[in-house]
């Protein structure tokens, strides 16, 4: 008689593995070159089995982009419970979210490389909006963030409030991630390297926060 429980387990821990070992490949060498069946030698488990959990490539790379910022905004909440952040000044916690952005160049350089292929791959594939829905359910989690700190700001007059939240988005947070994605990819071209890229984007961060807050 079969244990539904450990069932379920090893069901869960194939999984897992086969998301983590797509990972790995994924943001070592691009998505389009690898395929399923490397993915497959790689996590140890049979290309019928994988198949199974993700009927294609697309949903395969897709549930990866999911779990991977599912797990970084995980952080950020819990991070921001520590810090108690959100009892700061708008202007703070501003700054503080832009550090994110700073932290995943620092420590999470495979993140923003499979990030920034992972959008090439979804638009090449044409990907449906019904196929990107949980993904993009999912970092309108950051968005939602910043939504919280432009209301404090309409409270506390640190933060310039004549433009929308959104545009406040798309212009911070936004830019910060494209940045540190270009750095992360190699796709930034420096003839000759002074400064390390951690510190260009800390003063990037300046720019966009002396940009947005209000000077007292």
């Amino acid at each position: 008689m079969r244990n539904a429980q450990k069932d379920a387990a090893e069901m869960a821990e194939k999984r897992e593995r086969m998301l983590k070992c797509g990972f790995e490949l994924f943001s070592s060498r691009a998505i389009e070159p690898v395929t399923m069946q490397e993915i497959a030698s790689k996590s140890g488990i049979g290309i019928a089995t994988i198949y199974r959990y993700f009927p294609s490539k697309l949903e395969f790379v897709i549930e990866i982009a999911v779990q991977r910022w599912k797990d970084f905004l995980t952080y950020v909440k819990e991070e921001d419970e520590k810090t108690h952040i959100f009892d700061k000044t708008a202007a703070e916690q501003f700054a503080h979210y832009l550090d994110y952005y700073i932290l995943l160049y620092r420590e999470h350089r495979d993140h923003l490389r499979f990030n920034y292929d992972f959008n090439l791959y979804v638009v090449n594939s044409g990907a449906t909006k019904e196929q990107m829905k949980e993904f993009t359910e999912t970092v309108s989690g950051f968005a939602s963030q910043f939504d919280r700190i432009y209301e404090t700001g309409m409270r506390d007059g640190t933060l310039r409030t004549d433009v929308t939240a959104d545009e406040l988005f798309a212009s911070s947070a936004h830019i910060m991630l494209a940045v540190a994605t270009r750095y992360s990819a190699g796709l930034m071209f420096h003839a000759q390297k002074v400064n390390d890229d951690c510190a260009e984007l800390e003063m990037l961060k300046d720019m966009i926060t002396d940009r947005f807050t209000v000077k007292r």
